[in-house]
């Protein structure tokens, strides 16, 4: 492949990807040149929780969700702005119901680790510092705590402020606090080493907030117990998949053999051939071009409708991941990971030659395992 080929393959692969994720998004806003979108599901919770509180004629709970909105939206730009500032992409940042997404390429360095992490409670401390210094100018007479623990919109917009700061400050994963702590153990340590001491300590602040929501009869403690056990794990899985596919090339792990379908085949006759099992995903093709992709999903969907006759360019997806075959396989998947679940075609000199799923890397990493261990039996 010639550089100029390589760059706009880049070019295209990263597009496509973002496309994919943006997906089910509404622009809320554009901060710092960054779009913020708001994840369709949320827009449905704005929704369902204004009718429902319009019936019952409180609107209080309504306020504390949308001044929540505007809080995250505060936390992910701090997230946003740090990552801009030290030379990382961001194209976008997404609000999901329960957080902010801000999709990030990993840090380079571990100092950087530690101030994108730690933006983001940042911004929401120095807004709260702002609303109280606000509250102690306009509204002497009330207080600034008697405002914070009132009703009143600007004591709420700083109580949630505060509360998400330092909940995110927390030293466990999922939290930033344990981002943060990665990035500076990883500067003294190996960042495997500094993540497995970073999960040893969630794992003991989850087994405390259980004792203390036991002790204090508190949903909410257990709640923040699993959110941590759960972000330990996805943290923990994440470092030791990357550490077992360093060094691995596309090629080593694609599918070599992948079944296309033509443009104009319709479902019913696809319904007739006789589909790979292990083939989740199917490229369309117009001769040699690469049109789209379709799941197996959404052929049986479109069976069950009684769309037989519908033609297979009328389900598939054209937003497509591509990479090259010597592409570093770390390089290529860390790309995808804003758009999990969507296959990586693999391209050489325009052609299709494979196919990159989770399922493929994994199989191919078992092998290696397996084999390592026979060899070591000899």
């Amino acid at each position: 492949m010639h550089k100029n080929d390589a760059e706009g393959a880049d070019a295209s692969r990263s597009l496509a990807s973002e496309r994919h994720r943006e997906s089910g998004t509404l622009l809320l806003a554009t901060i710092f040149g960054v779009p913020f979108r708001i994840h369709r599901t949320f827009a449905l919770l704005l929704f369902a929780v204004t009718m429902l509180f319009a019936a019952l004629g409180s609107l209080h709970s309504l306020l504390i969700l949308s001044l929540a909105l505007v809080v995250i939206t505060v936390h992910e730009t701090g997230h946003a702005f740090a990552a801009r500032w030290l030379g990382y992409p961001v194209r976008s940042v997404i609000l999901s119901p329960f957080s902010g997404m801000a999709p990030l390429h990993s840090p380079d360095r571990p100092k950087d680790e530690f101030w994108v992490a730690i933006a983001g409670p940042a911004a929401n401390l120095l807004v709260a510092a702002l609303t109280i210094g606000v509250l102690s100018v306009t509204n002497q007479d009330a207080g600034v705590l008697r405002s914070i623990s009132g009703s009143a919109p600007a004591g709420t917009f700083l109580f949630l402020n505060l509360f998400l700061a330092l909940a995110n400050l927390v030293p466990a994963f999922p939290m930033d606090g344990g981002q943060a702590l990665r990035g500076v153990l990883s500067s003294r340590v190996p960042r495997v080493k500094a993540t497995q001491i970073v999960v040893a300590i969630s794992r003991l602040i989850a087994i405390a907030c259980v004792a203390i929501g036991v002790a204090q009869g508190s949903f909410y403690w257990s709640l923040f117990a699993i959110l941590v056990a759960l972000g330990t794990s996805r943290e923990q899985f994440s470092d030791d998949f990357f550490l077992n596919i360093q060094g691995m090339t596309v090629e080593e792990v694609m599918l070599r053999e992948v079944r296309t379908l033509p443009l104009d085949q319709t479902l019913g006759n696809v319904s007739q051939e006789d589909l790979p099992k292990s083939q989740n995903f199917f490229p369309v093709t117009c001769g040699d071009e690469v049109l789209g992709i379709v799941s197996r999903g959404a052929i049986e969907k479109g069976l069950r409708s009684g769309k037989g006759a519908a033609y297979i360019a009328e389900l598939m997806n054209r937003q497509m991941a591509f990479v090259s075959p010597d592409e570093p396989l770390k390089t290529a998947l860390e790309r995808s990971r804003s758009a999990p679940g969507l296959p990586l075609l693999v391209m050489d000199s325009r052609q299709l030659v494979g196919m990159v799923t989770l399922e493929s890397v994994q199989q191919h990493i078992m092998n290696r395992r397996a084999s390592s261990v026979q060899k070591g039996q000899r």
